[in-house]
């Protein structure tokens, strides 16, 4: 006969240091996401005819301020249309002088390199990052505590940089990369 005697309280307790160990490791796997996600894209601003500024990824060809034009395997050279506007008048209250004038920008494409995660462009991917907990555990007093934790985007590209051809996981990479940390937080609580 063993001397082993339950104790639901003793139970109880490890579940929720479980538990809280398992929300911080999925809070540093969203952090680390973000993180992979914040290597910034080489980009050139473009304005459109409303005046809205977009970016496209790349490198300015005719840029007086950069002497080498950087070869990138796989780029290509394209021109894109920007519009200039032109300066405001002092007599007239918000009216433009004269219709905007359109330029042409000569740049390389930046793509980038298969195999690793997306460069940030506009930051909507990284900000899209977010964590959440799922399948609250009963436990003996009636309380619940989170068993599962996800980490995942709501952006809708994300599903094709992450599963499709181009192969720029950053999900499952980051995840690979700091799996010992995760298990270390996971440990250190219980």
């Amino acid at each position: 006969m063993s001397n082993f005697r339950w104790n639901p309280a003793v139970y109880q307790e490890a579940v929720k240091l479980a538990g809280r160990g398992l929300e911080a490791a999925t809070v540093f796997l969203k952090n680390a996401v973000k993180e992979t996600l914040s290597v910034p894209a080489p980009r050139i601003a473009v304005v459109d005819r409303t005046g809205a500024r977009r970016y496209v990824a790349g490198f300015k060809l005719n840029d007086p301020r950069r002497w080498v034009t950087p070869y990138i395997k796989g780029a290509k050279e394209a021109t894109i249309t920007s519009f200039k506007f032109p300066k405001r008048t002092k007599g007239v209250q918000g009216a433009m002088f004269g219709p905007p004038q359109a330029q042409g920008i000569r740049y390389q494409t930046a793509p980038a390199i298969k195999g690793d995660p997306p460069r940030k462009l506009s930051g909507r991917l990284r900000a899209g990052v977010a964590h959440e907990m799922l399948d609250p555990m009963k436990t003996f007093e009636g309380g619940a505590v989170a068993t599962k934790g996800r980490v995942g985007t709501n952006v809708k590209y994300a599903r094709r940089l992450e599963f499709g051809p181009g192969g720029h996981k950053f999900l499952e990479r980051t995840l690979a990369k700091y799996q010992p940390e995760i298990e270390a937080i996971i440990d250190r609580t219980i």
